[in-house]
């Protein structure tokens, strides 16, 4: 959304472990982070969300959202509607069609996707390895599905620039995004890791077109 500035993925990741959201929020310099815990019980999830204020040091809004794993999508989009709603930011009709806009999975496909993402937080080779398996089996249950994919050329991409940079991993990981970015030409997912192979010694540190694709993710 362009009335708003989030920080990526890549920046947070360390702060996964800290109880206190407000020093995560000073740290990165935000005026209010998104904090929750999410419960699960076989397919029924129960998600807790708030909007904390980094100033004021109190939470603006809360929620809690019940869904099932096949469901989940539409409680990422009820989820990121009720925090646009609770900024008062403005939506452009972009903004709308992108919210609007959910890749499917269904809840075997969606769990498998989850464990890999988990997997790939420590980038050991173990890990890295234990990411792919997941990718892969989810892939075979719905081969259409452009996450999968993603997935793989994420671990893949992991592999080329820190284990093993002349294994080919990253000719795999370009491969891989391509054929997700064939199944949904405008997948966020899909721009953004096509953004990090072009800013690589293999993709010609390409700056410019690394971070239109990156943004375009946003």
């Amino acid at each position: 959304m362009q009335s708003l500035l989030v920080r990526p993925t890549a920046a947070i990741l360390r702060y996964q472990t800290l109880s206190d959201p407000i020093t995560a929020a000073r740290e990165l310099g935000v005026d209010a982070v998104v904090a929750g815990t999410v419960q699960r019980a076989g397919s029924r999830l129960r998600v807790t969300v708030q909007l904390v204020s980094t100033a004021e040091e109190r939470p603006l809004w809360s929620t809690k959202i019940d869904a099932t794993l096949d469901d989940v999508f539409a409680m990422q989009d009820e989820v990121s509607r009720k925090i646009v709603e609770a900024l008062e930011l403005e939506l452009t009709p972009h903004d709308e069609r992108r919210l609007a806009k959910r890749v499917q999975a269904t809840g075997d496909v969606l769990d498998l996707i989850i464990k890999g993402r988990v997997a790939l937080l420590t980038e050991a080779v173990p890990k890295v390895n234990e990411a792919i398996d997941h990718f892969e089996r989810a892939h075979e249950l719905e081969p259409r599905n452009p996450l999968p994919l993603l997935g793989l050329s994420d671990a893949y991409l992991r592999l080329a620039y820190t284990w093993d940079p002349e294994g080919g991993w990253w000719e795999r990981a370009k491969e891989m995004c391509d054929r997700a970015l064939a199944l949904d030409p405008d997948i966020p997912e899909g721009r953004y890791m096509r953004g990090r192979l072009a800013w690589t010694p293999q993709g010609g540190f390409q700056h410019e077109y690394a971070i239109r694709e990156i943004v375009s993710a946003l």
